[in-house]
């Protein structure tokens, strides 16, 4: 369980006020507690618009935060009253998933859509790729040595050259929108 104070301690420590709602998975299932105050952060990975719909009509922000469970459908988990979402991606190319966040909450709607269309595409790679495809193309991009991309037993090694290019096509998509991202913020 999460605290009002544990999330703002964490909170504190983030340079963007909104990267605090672009969570990685760890965060949503770190306990804390202090005071009486609880907030809740379920990570939704069904794709359930209408949970965080009936989610948001029921509790504040304060007392129970819908998060996305994956980056694709951001815009609209927000445009219901979602907090923010919980992804993988979000690993990899972090400054675009916040980006897509502060757009649409700056009323800049078309941008952050246009940016959300791109964040679909490298989404739709992990969720394709499975466990196994995800876990090569993060060990793939951040350089990790070749031995230690697969996933333990009994997952099959993701060996197949094909399936290897296509996951690489995929979740690169936002790598130029990533790069323009971190250029803006030096």
């Amino acid at each position: 369980m999460w605290t009002r104070q544990c999330w703002t301690d964490w909170r504190s420590t983030r340079t963007s006020s909104a990267s605090r709602y672009v969570a990685f998975g760890w965060l949503a299932q770190t306990p804390c507690t202090t005071r009486n105050l609880t907030l809740f952060l379920p990570q939704l990975t069904c794709g359930g618009i209408a949970k965080i719909t009936r989610l948001s009509a029921s509790y504040s922000p304060s007392q129970f935060c819908a998060l996305a469970g994956q980056s694709d459908w951001l815009i609209p988990a927000l445009s219901v009253g979602g907090t923010g979402c919980i992804t993988g991606v979000g690993n990899l190319y972090p400054r675009a998933c916040v980006e897509v966040y502060d757009l649409y909450q700056a009323g800049e709607h078309e941008a952050a859509q246009k940016l959300q269309y791109t964040l679909a595409v490298s989404e739709l790679g992990f969720g394709d790729g499975g466990i196994n495809g995800t876990k090569w193309v993060v060990g793939e991009l951040l350089g990790y040595p070749e031995g230690s991309r697969d996933c333990r037993r009994p997952y099959p090694r993701f060996v197949s050259e094909e399936k290897r290019a296509w996951i690489l096509r995929q979740v690169r998509a936002l790598e130029a929108d990533e790069m323009r991202l971190l250029e803006l913020a030096k």
